[in-house]
Protein backbone atom coordinates (compact mmCIF):
# COMPACT_ATOMS: atom_id res chain seq x y z
CA UNK A 1 0.00 0.00 0.00
CA UNK A 2 2.86 2.81 1.10
CA UNK A 3 4.63 1.84 -2.49
CA UNK A 4 1.12 2.57 -4.34
CA UNK A 5 0.60 5.74 -2.45
CA UNK A 6 4.61 6.93 -2.83
CA UNK A 7 4.62 5.82 -6.80
CA UNK A 8 1.37 8.42 -7.24
CA UNK A 9 2.77 11.06 -4.98
CA UNK A 10 6.24 10.90 -6.96
CA UNK A 11 4.17 10.54 -10.37
CA UNK A 12 2.42 13.97 -9.60
CA UNK A 13 5.95 15.93 -8.33
CA UNK A 14 7.21 14.79 -12.31
CA UNK A 15 3.63 15.93 -13.81
CA UNK A 16 3.02 19.08 -11.74
CA UNK A 17 6.62 20.21 -11.22
CA UNK A 18 5.84 19.77 -7.57
CA UNK A 19 7.99 19.05 -4.25
CA UNK A 20 7.73 15.97 -2.18
CA UNK A 21 9.31 14.84 1.03
CA UNK A 22 9.45 12.05 3.14
CA UNK A 23 9.76 10.77 6.59
CA UNK A 24 11.22 8.01 7.70
CA UNK A 25 10.88 6.82 11.68
CA UNK A 26 11.03 3.74 13.93
CA UNK A 27 10.26 3.54 17.58
CA UNK A 28 13.93 3.73 19.78
CA UNK A 29 14.12 0.25 21.81
CA UNK A 30 11.50 -1.70 20.55
CA UNK A 31 12.89 -5.22 20.77
CA UNK A 32 13.54 -4.39 24.34
CA UNK A 33 10.09 -3.29 25.27
CA UNK A 34 8.91 -6.87 23.45
CA UNK A 35 11.31 -8.48 25.57
CA UNK A 36 10.90 -7.05 28.95
CA UNK A 37 7.24 -5.77 28.83
CA UNK A 38 5.62 -8.67 27.08
CA UNK A 39 4.10 -8.31 22.97
CA UNK A 40 1.05 -7.01 24.37
CA UNK A 41 2.25 -4.23 25.80
CA UNK A 42 4.61 -3.63 21.84
CA UNK A 43 1.64 -3.76 20.06
CA UNK A 44 -0.12 -0.96 22.73
CA UNK A 45 2.75 1.37 22.06
CA UNK A 46 2.85 0.92 17.81
CA UNK A 47 -0.46 1.81 18.22
CA UNK A 48 -0.27 5.04 20.36
CA UNK A 49 2.06 6.18 18.40
CA UNK A 50 0.09 5.53 15.36
CA UNK A 51 -3.01 7.71 17.16
CA UNK A 52 -0.60 10.61 17.68
CA UNK A 53 1.19 10.97 14.44
CA UNK A 54 -2.18 10.62 12.99
CA UNK A 55 -3.30 14.31 14.79
CA UNK A 56 0.08 15.64 13.98
CA UNK A 57 0.30 14.97 10.26
CA UNK A 58 -1.65 17.43 7.82
CA UNK A 59 -4.59 16.49 5.96
CA UNK A 60 -2.67 16.16 2.58
CA UNK A 61 0.36 13.96 3.72
CA UNK A 62 -0.10 10.67 4.01
CA UNK A 63 1.10 8.46 7.17
CA UNK A 64 1.40 4.30 7.00
CA UNK A 65 3.20 1.92 8.35
CA UNK A 66 6.60 0.59 6.66
CA UNK A 67 6.96 -2.64 8.49
CA UNK A 68 7.42 -4.02 11.83
CA UNK A 69 8.05 -0.40 14.64
CA UNK A 70 9.20 1.65 11.00
CA UNK A 71 6.56 4.31 9.72
CA UNK A 72 6.36 6.67 6.85
CA UNK A 73 5.14 10.22 6.43
CA UNK A 74 4.67 10.96 2.52
CA UNK A 75 4.75 15.08 2.36
CA UNK A 76 3.39 16.68 -1.13
CA UNK A 77 4.04 19.85 -1.07
CA UNK A 78 6.68 19.84 1.11
CA UNK A 79 10.52 20.56 1.04
CA UNK A 80 12.53 18.99 3.40
CA UNK A 81 13.20 21.87 5.25
CA UNK A 82 8.96 22.01 6.41
CA UNK A 83 9.27 17.79 6.93
CA UNK A 84 12.59 18.26 9.28
CA UNK A 85 10.02 21.27 11.27
CA UNK A 86 6.92 18.68 11.17
CA UNK A 87 9.12 15.52 12.39
CA UNK A 88 10.58 17.57 15.38
CA UNK A 89 7.10 18.48 16.44
CA UNK A 90 6.42 14.24 15.84
CA UNK A 91 9.39 13.16 17.76
CA UNK A 92 8.53 15.78 20.70
CA UNK A 93 4.94 14.94 21.08
CA UNK A 94 5.32 10.93 21.18
CA UNK A 95 8.45 11.35 23.86
CA UNK A 96 5.60 13.80 25.98
CA UNK A 97 2.80 11.85 25.48
CA UNK A 98 3.50 7.88 25.35
CA UNK A 99 4.89 5.85 28.62
CA UNK A 100 6.09 2.14 29.60
CA UNK A 101 6.17 2.19 33.15
CA UNK A 102 6.78 5.47 33.48
CA UNK A 103 9.32 5.83 30.80
CA UNK A 104 9.00 8.05 27.97
CA UNK A 105 8.77 6.48 24.65
CA UNK A 106 11.20 8.13 21.94
CA UNK A 107 10.80 7.86 18.15
CA UNK A 108 14.26 8.56 15.50
CA UNK A 109 13.60 10.20 12.57
CA UNK A 110 15.07 10.21 8.95
CA UNK A 111 14.12 13.32 6.05
CA UNK A 112 14.73 13.66 3.16
CA UNK A 113 13.28 15.42 -0.54
CA UNK A 114 12.45 14.30 -3.22
CA UNK A 115 14.25 15.83 -6.71
CA UNK A 116 17.50 17.50 -4.33
CA UNK A 117 20.40 15.84 -3.02
CA UNK A 118 20.90 13.48 -5.82
CA UNK A 119 17.65 11.56 -5.38
CA UNK A 120 16.69 10.89 -8.57
CA UNK A 121 13.27 8.45 -8.05
CA UNK A 122 10.71 6.92 -5.50
CA UNK A 123 13.74 3.92 -4.52
CA UNK A 124 16.21 7.01 -4.21
CA UNK A 125 14.11 9.07 -1.65
CA UNK A 126 13.20 6.21 0.50
CA UNK A 127 16.99 5.34 0.78
CA UNK A 128 17.49 8.52 1.12
CA UNK A 129 15.20 8.90 4.29
CA UNK A 130 16.25 5.76 5.58
CA UNK A 131 19.59 6.54 5.77
CA UNK A 132 19.15 9.56 7.32
CA UNK A 133 17.05 7.38 10.39
CA UNK A 134 20.13 5.25 10.36
CA UNK A 135 22.20 8.52 11.13
CA UNK A 136 19.49 9.15 14.25
CA UNK A 137 19.72 5.73 15.49
CA UNK A 138 23.44 5.76 15.39
CA UNK A 139 24.25 9.21 16.96
CA UNK A 140 22.30 8.90 20.16
CA UNK A 141 18.44 8.48 18.93
CA UNK A 142 15.40 10.57 19.77
CA UNK A 143 16.97 12.61 17.15
CA UNK A 144 16.28 14.05 13.24
CA UNK A 145 18.70 13.70 10.48
CA UNK A 146 17.97 15.09 7.35
CA UNK A 147 19.54 13.37 4.38
CA UNK A 148 22.70 15.30 2.77
CA UNK A 149 23.90 14.34 -0.45
CA UNK A 150 27.35 12.97 -0.92
CA UNK A 151 29.66 13.48 -3.77
CA UNK A 152 30.35 9.97 -5.69
CA UNK A 153 33.79 8.49 -6.03
CA UNK A 154 34.94 7.89 -9.60
CA UNK A 155 35.73 4.55 -8.39
CA UNK A 156 31.85 4.14 -7.47
CA UNK A 157 30.53 5.94 -10.79
CA UNK A 158 32.79 2.79 -12.77
CA UNK A 159 32.35 0.41 -10.00
CA UNK A 160 28.35 0.69 -10.19
CA UNK A 161 28.45 1.33 -13.99
CA UNK A 162 26.52 4.60 -13.47
CA UNK A 163 23.92 5.10 -16.31
CA UNK A 164 26.33 7.46 -19.08
CA UNK A 165 24.54 10.96 -18.53
CA UNK A 166 23.69 13.30 -21.76
CA UNK A 167 25.45 16.05 -19.98
CA UNK A 168 28.61 16.49 -18.38
CA UNK A 169 28.96 19.78 -16.04
CA UNK A 170 32.78 20.48 -15.80
CA UNK A 171 34.41 23.16 -13.76
CA UNK A 172 37.17 25.21 -16.05
CA UNK A 173 38.76 26.92 -12.55
CA UNK A 174 39.24 23.00 -11.52
CA UNK A 175 40.42 19.52 -12.76
CA UNK A 176 40.01 21.24 -16.75
CA UNK A 177 42.64 24.45 -16.11
CA UNK A 178 45.59 24.11 -17.61
CA UNK A 179 48.84 24.77 -15.66
CA UNK A 180 49.90 28.27 -15.63
CA UNK A 181 50.80 29.45 -18.95
CA UNK A 182 49.32 26.52 -21.12
CA UNK A 183 46.37 25.63 -22.15
CA UNK A 184 44.12 22.16 -22.85
CA UNK A 185 46.09 21.20 -25.78
CA UNK A 186 49.13 21.28 -23.67
CA UNK A 187 46.63 18.22 -21.66
CA UNK A 188 47.00 15.67 -25.18
CA UNK A 189 44.61 12.75 -23.44
CA UNK A 190 41.66 14.97 -21.83
CA UNK A 191 41.48 17.22 -24.84
CA UNK A 192 40.94 13.81 -26.78
CA UNK A 193 38.53 12.24 -24.49
CA UNK A 194 35.88 15.14 -24.11
CA UNK A 195 36.19 15.50 -28.85
CA UNK A 196 35.07 11.91 -28.04
CA UNK A 197 32.29 12.82 -25.96
CA UNK A 198 31.20 15.93 -28.00
CA UNK A 199 31.56 13.02 -31.23
CA UNK A 200 29.33 10.79 -29.11
CA UNK A 201 26.43 13.05 -28.88
CA UNK A 202 27.58 14.11 -25.64
CA UNK A 203 27.03 17.74 -24.37
CA UNK A 204 29.92 19.61 -22.36
CA UNK A 205 28.91 22.33 -20.01
CA UNK A 206 31.69 24.34 -19.18
CA UNK A 207 31.07 25.89 -15.80
CA UNK A 208 33.45 29.11 -15.15
CA UNK A 209 34.42 32.26 -12.42
CA UNK A 210 36.10 33.84 -14.78
CA UNK A 211 34.87 35.67 -18.02
CA UNK A 212 33.79 34.09 -21.37
CA UNK A 213 36.91 35.27 -23.13
CA UNK A 214 39.09 32.92 -20.63
CA UNK A 215 37.04 30.01 -21.20
CA UNK A 216 37.71 30.75 -24.83
CA UNK A 217 41.25 30.98 -24.54
CA UNK A 218 41.90 27.84 -22.34
CA UNK A 219 39.20 25.71 -24.06
CA UNK A 220 36.90 26.03 -26.70
CA UNK A 221 39.58 27.47 -28.87
CA UNK A 222 40.71 24.32 -29.07
CA UNK A 223 37.69 22.33 -30.06
CA UNK A 224 36.62 22.04 -34.07
CA UNK A 225 34.12 24.30 -35.16
CA UNK A 226 31.37 21.48 -35.48
CA UNK A 227 31.75 20.69 -32.55
CA UNK A 228 31.10 24.25 -30.63
CA UNK A 229 27.17 24.18 -30.56
CA UNK A 230 27.57 21.01 -28.34
CA UNK A 231 29.28 22.98 -25.74
CA UNK A 232 27.81 25.65 -23.18
CA UNK A 233 30.18 27.92 -21.04
CA UNK A 234 27.53 28.96 -18.35
CA UNK A 235 28.92 31.21 -15.66
CA UNK A 236 28.76 29.32 -11.92
CA UNK A 237 27.46 33.12 -10.50
CA UNK A 238 24.55 33.02 -13.74
CA UNK A 239 26.50 36.30 -14.80
CA UNK A 240 26.17 34.45 -18.61
CA UNK A 241 25.44 31.73 -20.77
CA UNK A 242 26.77 31.08 -23.87
CA UNK A 243 25.57 29.17 -26.94
CA UNK A 244 26.57 28.20 -30.11
CA UNK A 245 28.23 31.61 -30.56
CA UNK A 246 25.89 34.03 -28.20
CA UNK A 247 25.26 35.07 -25.00
CA UNK A 248 21.64 34.59 -24.27
CA UNK A 249 21.38 35.31 -20.77
CA UNK A 250 23.05 38.35 -18.66
CA UNK A 251 22.29 38.34 -14.68
CA UNK A 252 24.43 40.75 -13.13
CA UNK A 253 24.71 42.70 -10.01
CA UNK A 254 23.22 46.33 -9.76
CA UNK A 255 25.15 49.54 -8.46
CA UNK A 256 23.24 49.74 -5.80
CA UNK A 257 23.34 45.87 -4.79
CA UNK A 258 27.23 46.44 -4.81
CA UNK A 259 27.26 48.88 -2.73
CA UNK A 260 25.97 47.14 -0.26
CA UNK A 261 28.04 44.20 -0.45
CA UNK A 262 30.84 46.30 0.21
CA UNK A 263 29.27 47.99 2.88
CA UNK A 264 28.91 44.08 4.47
CA UNK A 265 32.50 43.32 4.01
CA UNK A 266 33.35 46.83 5.64
CA UNK A 267 30.70 45.92 8.38
CA UNK A 268 32.26 42.61 8.74
CA UNK A 269 36.45 43.27 8.96
CA UNK A 270 35.74 46.08 11.13
CA UNK A 271 33.85 43.90 13.74
CA UNK A 272 36.44 41.53 13.61
CA UNK A 273 39.23 43.96 14.02
CA UNK A 274 37.80 44.48 17.19
CA UNK A 275 38.07 41.05 18.29
CA UNK A 276 41.99 40.75 17.60
CA UNK A 277 41.90 39.70 13.68
CA UNK A 278 43.85 41.57 11.08
CA UNK A 279 41.88 44.36 9.02
CA UNK A 280 40.88 43.33 5.21
CA UNK A 281 41.51 46.59 3.82
CA UNK A 282 38.82 47.54 0.84
CA UNK A 283 41.85 47.41 -1.47
CA UNK A 284 41.48 43.77 -1.05
CA UNK A 285 38.07 43.68 -2.69
CA UNK A 286 37.93 41.90 -5.45
CA UNK A 287 35.00 43.27 -7.77
CA UNK A 288 33.07 41.03 -11.23
CA UNK A 289 29.36 41.89 -12.37
CA UNK A 290 28.12 38.89 -10.63
CA UNK A 291 30.45 38.07 -7.45
CA UNK A 292 32.20 39.86 -5.06
CA UNK A 293 35.34 38.42 -3.59
CA UNK A 294 36.74 39.53 -0.04
CA UNK A 295 40.70 38.30 -0.26
CA UNK A 296 42.00 37.28 2.92
CA UNK A 297 45.96 37.40 3.58
CA UNK A 298 45.32 35.00 6.98
CA UNK A 299 43.81 31.97 5.59
CA UNK A 300 43.50 30.94 9.40
CA UNK A 301 40.51 33.84 9.55
CA UNK A 302 38.63 32.50 6.01
CA UNK A 303 36.15 30.34 8.22
CA UNK A 304 35.04 33.32 10.55
CA UNK A 305 34.91 35.82 7.80
CA UNK A 306 32.61 33.77 6.10
CA UNK A 307 30.24 32.92 8.98
CA UNK A 308 30.29 36.70 9.75
CA UNK A 309 29.66 37.28 5.86
CA UNK A 310 26.78 34.40 5.77
CA UNK A 311 25.10 36.15 9.14
CA UNK A 312 25.17 39.76 7.67
CA UNK A 313 23.74 38.42 3.99
CA UNK A 314 20.89 36.61 5.96
CA UNK A 315 20.32 39.25 8.45
CA UNK A 316 19.30 42.16 5.43
CA UNK A 317 17.46 39.26 3.58
CA UNK A 318 19.55 38.84 0.32
CA UNK A 319 19.05 35.94 -1.73
CA UNK A 320 22.82 35.64 -2.67
CA UNK A 321 25.31 32.66 -2.40
CA UNK A 322 28.12 32.98 0.21
CA UNK A 323 31.23 30.80 0.18
CA UNK A 324 34.70 30.78 0.72
CA UNK A 325 37.65 28.76 -0.29
CA UNK A 326 41.07 29.05 1.68
CA UNK A 327 41.63 32.30 1.29
CA UNK A 328 38.34 33.84 -0.03
CA UNK A 329 34.68 34.46 0.90
CA UNK A 330 32.69 34.91 -2.35
CA UNK A 331 29.17 36.55 -2.20
CA UNK A 332 27.29 35.81 -5.73
CA UNK A 333 24.64 37.03 -7.35
CA UNK A 334 23.64 33.41 -7.94
CA UNK A 335 24.89 30.03 -6.59
CA UNK A 336 25.97 27.02 -8.12
CA UNK A 337 22.90 25.33 -7.45
CA UNK A 338 20.37 28.06 -8.74
CA UNK A 339 22.62 27.85 -11.67
CA UNK A 340 22.65 24.16 -12.22
CA UNK A 341 18.94 24.59 -11.94
CA UNK A 342 18.72 27.00 -14.91
CA UNK A 343 20.31 24.83 -16.88
CA UNK A 344 17.76 22.31 -16.75
CA UNK A 345 15.14 24.53 -17.20
CA UNK A 346 16.62 26.09 -20.38
CA UNK A 347 17.38 22.44 -21.96
CA UNK A 348 14.48 20.94 -20.99
CA UNK A 349 16.18 17.84 -19.58
CA UNK A 350 16.01 15.82 -16.46
CA UNK A 351 18.53 16.18 -13.61
CA UNK A 352 18.90 12.64 -14.19
CA UNK A 353 21.02 13.33 -17.19
CA UNK A 354 23.52 15.89 -15.65
CA UNK A 355 26.59 14.37 -14.46
CA UNK A 356 28.47 17.16 -12.29
CA UNK A 357 32.20 16.94 -11.77
CA UNK A 358 33.62 18.93 -8.57
CA UNK A 359 35.93 19.30 -5.95
CA UNK A 360 35.20 21.62 -3.21
CA UNK A 361 32.14 19.54 -1.84
CA UNK A 362 32.47 20.87 1.71
CA UNK A 363 29.81 22.62 3.44
CA UNK A 364 30.45 26.46 2.67
CA UNK A 365 32.70 25.73 -0.14
CA UNK A 366 31.18 26.57 -3.53
CA UNK A 367 29.95 22.75 -4.82
CA UNK A 368 28.27 22.43 -2.07
CA UNK A 369 25.23 24.18 -3.52
CA UNK A 370 25.36 21.42 -6.22
CA UNK A 371 24.78 18.54 -3.41
CA UNK A 372 21.57 20.13 -2.99
CA UNK A 373 20.37 19.81 -6.48
CA UNK A 374 19.17 16.50 -7.79
CA UNK A 375 22.26 16.00 -10.28
CA UNK A 376 24.95 13.31 -9.77
CA UNK A 377 27.78 14.78 -8.29
CA UNK A 378 31.43 13.52 -8.97
CA UNK A 379 34.41 14.49 -6.76
CA UNK A 380 37.55 14.39 -9.74
CA UNK A 381 39.79 16.41 -6.90
CA UNK A 382 40.92 18.85 -9.90
CA UNK A 383 42.34 15.71 -11.70
CA UNK A 384 42.44 16.07 -15.36
CA UNK A 385 43.52 12.34 -14.92
CA UNK A 386 40.18 11.38 -13.33
CA UNK A 387 38.35 13.49 -16.16
CA UNK A 388 39.62 11.82 -18.58
CA UNK A 389 39.08 8.30 -16.37
CA UNK A 390 35.08 9.74 -16.14
CA UNK A 391 34.84 10.68 -19.77
CA UNK A 392 36.66 7.39 -20.99
CA UNK A 393 34.07 5.08 -18.87
CA UNK A 394 30.93 6.78 -20.73
CA UNK A 395 32.56 6.56 -23.50
CA UNK A 396 32.45 3.02 -23.50
CA UNK A 397 28.91 2.70 -22.07
CA UNK A 398 27.48 4.65 -25.16
CA UNK A 399 29.44 2.88 -28.00
CA UNK A 400 27.76 -0.61 -26.16
CA UNK A 401 29.64 -3.30 -24.48
CA UNK A 402 30.03 -5.48 -28.23
CA UNK A 403 32.23 -2.56 -29.41
CA UNK A 404 35.48 -2.44 -28.24
CA UNK A 405 38.17 0.72 -28.44
CA UNK A 406 41.05 2.09 -25.99
CA UNK A 407 42.32 4.80 -25.66
CA UNK A 408 46.39 4.44 -26.11
CA UNK A 409 49.38 7.28 -25.73
CA UNK A 410 51.52 6.91 -28.54
CA UNK A 411 54.56 8.46 -29.96
CA UNK A 412 54.91 12.04 -28.90
CA UNK A 413 52.88 11.97 -26.10
CA UNK A 414 49.66 12.12 -28.00
CA UNK A 415 46.24 9.73 -27.79
CA UNK A 416 43.94 8.27 -30.54
CA UNK A 417 40.65 6.34 -30.12
CA UNK A 418 42.00 2.85 -31.70
CA UNK A 419 38.94 0.86 -32.70
CA UNK A 420 38.57 -2.96 -33.69
CA UNK A 421 36.28 -3.99 -37.04
CA UNK A 422 32.99 -5.84 -34.82
CA UNK A 423 30.60 -3.42 -34.22
CA UNK A 424 26.82 -4.62 -33.21
CA UNK A 425 25.29 -0.86 -32.49
CA UNK A 426 21.40 -0.65 -32.33
CA UNK A 427 21.13 2.92 -33.13
CA UNK A 428 21.44 3.83 -36.52
CA UNK A 429 22.73 7.33 -35.36
CA UNK A 430 25.35 5.94 -33.25
CA UNK A 431 26.84 3.71 -35.81
CA UNK A 432 27.07 6.64 -38.41
CA UNK A 433 29.01 8.80 -35.28
CA UNK A 434 31.30 5.50 -35.09
CA UNK A 435 31.96 5.20 -39.08
CA UNK A 436 32.88 9.21 -39.27
CA UNK A 437 35.20 9.16 -36.73
CA UNK A 438 37.06 6.03 -38.04
CA UNK A 439 36.95 7.53 -41.57
CA UNK A 440 38.50 10.90 -40.10
CA UNK A 441 41.06 8.70 -37.64
CA UNK A 442 41.97 6.93 -41.08
CA UNK A 443 42.77 9.74 -43.14
CA UNK A 444 45.06 11.31 -40.25
CA UNK A 445 46.69 7.69 -38.92
CA UNK A 446 46.66 5.58 -41.54
CA UNK A 447 49.34 6.84 -44.10
CA UNK A 448 49.64 5.24 -47.92
CA UNK A 449 46.31 3.94 -48.26
CA UNK A 450 43.30 5.58 -50.08
CA UNK A 451 40.30 5.92 -47.97
CA UNK A 452 38.53 4.97 -51.15
CA UNK A 453 39.88 1.11 -50.92
CA UNK A 454 39.16 0.88 -47.33
CA UNK A 455 35.55 -0.84 -46.06
CA UNK A 456 33.87 -0.41 -42.79
CA UNK A 457 31.38 -3.04 -42.27
CA UNK A 458 28.93 -2.28 -39.61
CA UNK A 459 25.82 -4.62 -38.46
Amino acid sequence: MFDQLLDIKVSDADRYGGILSLIMFDIDNFKKINDTYGHQVGDEVLKQVAKVVEREVRKADIFARYGGEEFAVICPNTSKEKAQELAKRIREVVKNTIEVEGKPVTISLGVAEYKRDGILNKEDLVKAADEALYVSKKTGKDKVSTYVNKPLSIDTVIKEEQVPPKVVVADIGGALAPAEGKTIKDSPNLLQSLLFWLRMGGILILLTSGSLERAKKDVLNFIPQELRNKIVVFAENGAYVYVDGQVIEENYFTNEEREKIKDIFELVTKQLKIEGLAYVRKKDLVEDKAKMVLEIKDPSKTLEIYNKVKEEVEKNNLNYAVYYSEKKVTIAKVSKREGIRKIIKYFELQPSEFLYLGNSFKEGQADYFVLDSAVRCVDVSDSQQNVYKIFKFFATKILSKNTLFRFDKIEGNESIIEFYSKFKLREESTINKVVDLLTKKIKEEIKGIPVEDIVIVAH
